[in-house]
């Protein structure tokens, strides 16, 4: 069973909030959720059910995911797993950043050329910074 725990609503973003990008480790929606990473809200509470993915129950009995637990879910680890410098990047991101065209990021991902670096969740890419950084730049 996933760990669960008792937030007080206080603590809640607003449930109309657009900064789905920020650095802050916020409390989002099964909605906000499954936008930051491109997935169903389905997808975000059957990952709560296997207990791929922790939340907080608000004392109205709502779920509360974090983000930094998104983000490694996405990048494919355990929950639990305590990476704090890992940083998981969408295709515009990683386009920008390492100055390639988002389709040729896209082909390398679907072809499996960027291995463990590039993870498609829903409909969307998501890349591991790190190991694009090392796919690109070596070790």
């Amino acid at each position: 069973m996933p760990y669960a725990q008792e937030v007080e609503t206080t603590a809640q973003p607003s449930p109309h909030s657009n900064d789905l990008d920020g650095d802050t480790d916020d409390l989002l929606t099964a909605t906000e959720a499954s936008a930051y990473v491109h997935a169903h809200p389905e997808t975000i509470k059957r990952w709560a059910k296997e207990g791929r993915l922790d939340f907080e129950t608000t004392s109205g009995g709502h779920r509360r995911y974090r983000r930094s637990q998104l983000e490694r879910v996405i990048a494919g680890h355990s929950p639990t797993a305590r990476e704090p410098n890992r940083k998981i990047i969408d295709l515009d991101e990683a386009a920008d950043l390492f100055r390639v065209s988002k389709r040729l990021l896209r082909d390398q991902a679907a072809a499996g050329e960027l291995g463990d670096a590039a993870r498609k969740i829903g409909g969307g890419w998501r890349f591991d910074e790190d190991k694009l950084l090392a796919h690109y730049f070596g070790d």
